[in-house]
């Protein structure tokens, strides 16, 4: 249990409760990216735990002699689920649960970060969440536990927020955090949203960072704040962005204008003042079938006002080299030589 831990008291002035759901899902040969939508505690799962002030430990017991025999899955001491409802649940769920356990198994009010905190402000994460909730304590505090994973990371009035009735960082320290501890993909894509979707700039990120000084993680993070971009609708973008560097080609326009006879539409990437574009096609957007028709008549349209028209999935940009192919079918320039792929 955490307990003894003193934070300045709790505001809401930088909850990300603009943030929008991501819908970039992995496929086989790229890690999963879990993203959720804010203050929207969706998919939750029921725990099942001793009612507050029992008077013995027989509710308890009850509850552990289940989990012994299978007809519940332990949480954490003390909290349980129901087997079939825990291992439907996604990773996101579950750790979203896990979250709510050592919320309420705490004496205190513990103040949740890293990923735990993404999570909760739907920031996008590469490769899915960590089994434990991640908790910051101030340093010389608690150390971490089998249930929990604890930081030790001096915090401000101001960065501290309250989501879902949950302690956090806010977006912002939260992406910093990410940034500092990598890797590089994971932490542009984090810090990529916060400055497009909760209103950060890339100066308050900065100023986070260097209040920091010169710790293990330093380099890293200013080099994830230097790729982000505050342009970048999805995850899917910033991935494209950031391989496009990789492989050398000439820096995009992000989100380009482009008047059609269907009206102005902004296309991901365009070159050569619009006669080159590229859109990164995220599948889940195109589910809905009055959405594809959409799609295909704005596509139409665009394609009327460029000389050439591309899109890459996620597929395409993680992999780097169907990609580049796209590209040089596309006619962007090659301005630098390839270096390894960010991951």
């Amino acid at each position: 249990m955490h307990s003894g831990t003193s934070w300045p008291s709790v505001h809401a002035a930088d909850s990300c409760t603009g943030c929008e759901p991501s819908t970039e899902r992995a496929v086989a040969s790229a890690p999963p990216l879990r993203a959720r939508e804010s203050g929207a505690v969706a998919d939750e799962i029921e725990l099942r735990t001793p009612a507050a002030g029992a008077a013995d430990g027989s509710a308890r017991e009850r509850l552990a002699r289940a989990a012994r025999r299978g007809s519940l899955d332990r949480v954490r001491h003390g909290f349980y689920a129901e087997p079939e409802e825990w291992r439907a649940a996604s990773p996101d769920a579950r750790h979203l649960a896990r979250i709510r356990a050592a919320d309420a198994a705490a004496r205190g009010r513990p103040v949740f970060g890293g990923e735990s905190a993404a999570l909760l402000h739907g920031i996008p994460l590469l490769g899915g969440p960590p089994i434990r909730p991640v908790v910051i304590v101030p340093p010389g505090g608690a150390r971490s536990t089998a249930p929990v994973r604890r930081m030790q990371r001096a915090l401000t009035r101001g960065e501290i927020t309250t989501v879902a009735g949950v302690v956090v960082t806010t977006p912002a320290r939260t992406a910093v955090d990410l940034a500092f501890a990598g890797p590089p993909l994971r932490a542009t894509i984090a810090v990529s949203h916060v400055r497009r979707h909760c209103g950060v700039s890339l100066a308050a990120l900065s100023a986070l960072a260097a209040a920091r000084g010169a710790v293990p993680g330093a380099r890293r993070a200013m080099a994830a704040l230097r790729a982000s971009t505050g342009l970048a609708d999805s995850p899917l973008e910033t991935l494209v962005l950031s391989r496009l560097r990789d492989l050398g080609f000439a820096e995009p326009v992000q989100q380009f204008p482009v008047s059609t006879i269907e009206g102005e539409f902004r296309v991901d990437f365009a070159w050569d003042d619009g006669r080159l574009v590229l859109e990164a096609d995220g599948r889940m957007k195109y589910l809905d079938e009055d959405a594809l028709w959409a799609e295909k008549r704005r596509e139409d349209a665009i394609r009327e006002r460029c000389a050439a028209f591309a899109r890459a999935s996620w597929d395409d940009a993680w992999a780097g080299s169907e990609l580049a192919r796209k590209l040089e079918r596309l006619g962007v320039p090659r301005v630098r030589r390839p270096r390894p792929l960010t991951r």
